[in-house]
C-alpha cells in the first residue's frame, strides 16, 4: 500500500467582521482571527483555507474594512498559501459576478493568497505533493461538470478538496 504525505490544513469561515450592537466588538472578531494565526503557527499548517463571509454587512464601515484588512495581513504575512473563497456576504450584490470585498486583500500584495471568486481549480504543490482545490464561491451551482471534465486530474496521487460557500 502506497503511503501519502499528510497535509496540515487550517480552515475557517464566516468570520463576519462587524461592529455589532449586542456587545461584540470588531476587536473581538479580530481576536478570533488572531487565534487562527496562532493556531497556524503552533500546528505548523501547510495551507490556510478561508471559506467566505469576511464581513457581516455587504457595506462595512471604513473602520471595519481597515481592521479586517490589517487582521488578514497578519495571517497572510505567515507566508503560507491561502485559498480565500468568496461568500454570499462578500459580494456587493447577490449577483455572483458583482464586486466583492476580498478584492481589497489583493491590494495587500501577498503572492501567497489566492482569491477564489469564480468556479475554478487551484493546484498547490505542498512538500512535493499536489493538492487540488475545486472552488465554488457563493452564488454558483456546485457540480463537477462546472469544472470541465478535461480539467479534472485523474491522478490518484494527489489530494482533491472541494470548497464551496452557500
Amino acid at each position: 500500500m502506497k503511503s501519502f504525505p499528510y497535509v496540515k490544513l487550517i480552515a475557517y469561515s464566516d468570520i463576519h467582521h462587524h461592529e455589532y450592537t449586542n456587545g461584540v466588538t470588531e476587536a473581538d472578531v479580530v481576536d478570533i482571527e488572531h487565534g487562527i494565526v496562532e493556531l497556524v503557527e503552533s500546528l505548523e499548517a501547510d495551507v490556510i483555507v478561508f471559506g467566505g463571509d469576511r464581513f457581516q454587512s455587504r457595506n462595512p464601515t471604513d473602520y471595519v474594512k481597515y481592521s479586517a484588512d490589517k487582521s488578514f495581513d497578519e495571517l497572510a504575512s505567515l507566508g503560507k498559501p491561502i485559498i480565500a473563497l468568496v461568500g454570499n456576504h462578500d459580494r456587493s450584490t447577490k449577483n455572483n459576478e458583482s464586486h466583492h470585498s476580498l478584492k481589497s486583500i489583493e491590494l495587500l500584495g501577498h503572492k501567497n493568497v489566492i482569491i477564489a471568486d469564480k468556479i475554478e481549480i487551484h493546484k498547490l504543490n505542498i512538500r512535493g505533493f499536489t493538492v487540488e482545490f475545486y472552488c465554488i464561491p457563493a452564488g454558483h451551482v456546485p457540480s463537477m461538470e462546472a469544472f470541465g471534465s478535461e480539467r479534472i486530474t485523474r491522478d490518484e496521487n494527489c489530494y482533491k478538496i472541494c470548497l464551496f460557500h452557500d
